[in-house]
Formats: C-alpha cells, structure tokens, sequence
C-alpha cells in the first residue's frame, strides 16, 4: 500500500490592501491609530502562512506637497516593515503641511494607495531670521531694512497668527508695530502675517551698540533672535586710512584716502564732504642730499648746490593729480595735514 501525507497549497499573494487608513495629523505628530497594510491572495483572503506571511512593505508618498515624505522615529523618507502574519504596521507622520495619499509597495504583491488625508500646521515652536537692519546707521534714524523673523513649527511650517515680542535690549532705541501703528517704546508684541512673518520699525537710539531681541510670546517658543547694529554721530573729523610711505618717486601718485568720522571714531557715510589739503616741504636745487634733522626733514649741502630757507620765493606747489613738479631736478618731502 502507499501511503500519502496531507499537505496544503496555499494560495500565491496577490496584492496589498490598506486595512487601517491614514487619518487627518498634524505636522510632525504620528498618525492615529497606525496605518496597516495586509497581503492578500487573489481571493481576497489574507496571506498568515505563505509567502506574505513576512514579506516586506514599504510605504510613501503617492501625492503630496513638494518635499513631502513620510517620517519614522528615525525620520526616513520612505518606511519599510516586515509583515506579521501578512499585516504590516505603520508609526509613521508627515512634516509638510498639505493633503497626501500614501502608497503602499511590496516585492511580493501589487501596490495599492490610501484614501487621503491632511497635514496641518502645528503650534509655533521657534522662530527663524528673515532680515535685519545692516551695519552701522545714523543715531536717531530708523533701519532701513525692518528686522523680520518667521514662526515655524517643529515641521518647519511657516504658522500664521503667532504672537512675538520684540524687545530693545539696549541703545535706548523704540520699536513700532507696522501692521498696528502705536506710540513707540522699548518694547512691543506682534502677531505673524498669514505668510508666518513678524516685521518691527527699529528707530535707533543716541549712542552705542544697538541691540534688538524676538522671541515667540508664548512658552511653547523657544528660540531668542537677536538682531544689532552700531550708531555713528555727526561728522567731527578726518582720519587717514591709507598707509603713506615716507618717500616717493618723482611723478608717482600719493594714495591718499581719508574717512569722515564722528567723535567716536565711527565712520560716517558722507558725501559731499569738502576736504582742503596743505602740503608742507623742502626743497633745494642742484644735487642735493636728504638727511633727517629731528621731526623735520633737512637737507645736507653738496658741492655747487644751493639751500633755499622756507618762506624764501620757491616754486609754485604742485596739483595732487598728478603729482608733478614744475622742474625735475628738485627734489621735496612733505608732510600732509588737514
């Protein structure tokens, strides 16, 4: 006799189906309950011994906002589980807002796509920098540029209608709402455009280093954006900032450059500025040899050569551009004042 032994034939997994659907979340939060996946036969009977009793499924984004991903605890863009039984289970979020549809893939089955659903915007968590005021502005002036921050969630979404506020740490400076014009003061709470972006009117104080400071009002934020720049006073004096060497040659051009500064030293943006120059110098004819005499240049006698005194008629002074003489064999040294 033959004797047979009972087996079964399962039946080949044919597809996937989403069991548990996405639901509505918001940014950066898991979705609730899990998404859940199962490999079916053709029958529509799920696979719990064959081969997609374990196959791997991977889940992403079918349609969504630009950059839009799927996200674990580890933040990959696409996740993959192994199935249990033929049910694969999803942790998973999203972090841009908008709608999606997720797509469920697996080596062993047919895709299949998920119902859709909404990303929202989360509560504001931080704030980033936009723009700021620049360098160095007059005292008493407002900036130019108007300092501006976003309010962003953990997803970092842009979120409208988040509170901040804008206080002037130092520089005795005044800041107004633009939105909500009031009267300025040291300190004033905005509210985010539906864009998420907070702007102030900086008017600046005296003297000194200018220091502006946002934070998100509420304690949710966590993130202080400090903003500074410096004041400069009226103009009050010249200051060289060229390197001018003590010698040069016959014909050359002197480069001469000099900065408006208040008493501070602070450079003041000028212009129009009328700078009168003074050249102070020797001269001598015929072959003469220079020698220093204490803080002021002089000149030794050479055979045949002729010293002339200051205040004695010499030629007439020569113009900057280009620095030329009315005769080459004289030779000169000079000291530039203002």
């Amino acid at each position: 006799s033959v004797t047979f032994t009972e087996f079964a034939v399962l039946p080949a997994v044919d597809h996937l189906n989403f069991v548990t659907q996405p639901s509505n979340v918001v940014s950066a939060a898991f979705i609730t309950p899990p998404v859940q996946v199962e490999l079916l036969d053709a029958a529509g009977h799920r696979d719990t011994a064959g081969i997609g009793a374990s196959a791997t499924v991977a889940l992403g984004v079918l349609h969504g906002p630009p950059g839009g991903h799927v996200r674990d605890s580890l933040g990959f863009a696409a996740d993959t589980v192994a199935a249990v039984k033929g049910l694969a289970t999803f942790h998973v979020g999203n972090d841009i807002a908008g709608t999606y549809v997720l797509l469920a893939t697996s080596p062993a089955a047919a895709s299949d796509s998920s119902a859709s659903y909404v990303v929202a915007v989360g509560p504001a968590a931080h704030l980033t920098y936009i723009a700021g005021p620049g360098a160095s502005l007059a005292a008493m002036d407002t900036t130019a540029i108007r300092p501006t921050v976003e309010a962003q969630d953990v997803g970092g979404n842009a979120v409208p209608g988040a509170s901040v506020t804008w206080v002037a740490d130092s520089g005795g400076g005044t800041l107004v709402d633009p939105l909500n014009p009031t009267t300025p003061a040291s300190s004033v709470v905005t509210t985010t455009d539906a864009s998420g972006r907070s702007s102030v009117q900086w008017w600046l104080g005296s003297a000194g280093n200018q220091v502006l400071r946002a934070y998100l009002t509420s304690a949710t934020g966590t993130d202080t954006i400090p903003f500074s720049t410096g004041v400069y006073g009226s103009a009050a004096r010249l200051a060289v900032t060229s390197v001018i060497d003590t010698a040069y040659a016959s014909g050359s051009r002197l480069p001469l450059v000099v900065q408006v500064e208040d008493a501070n030293g602070n450079p003041v943006p000028m212009a129009g500025v009328p700078v009168g120059i003074h050249l102070d110098y020797y001269f001598c004819t015929g072959p003469c040899t220079r020698a220093p005499a204490g803080a002021r240049p002089a000149f030794s006698r050479a055979p045949g050569a002729r010293i002339v005194p200051r205040g004695a008629p010499r030629p007439p002074r020569p113009s900057l551009e280009p620095m030329r003489w009315p005769a080459p064999s004289i030779s000169r040294t000079g000291a530039i004042t203002f």
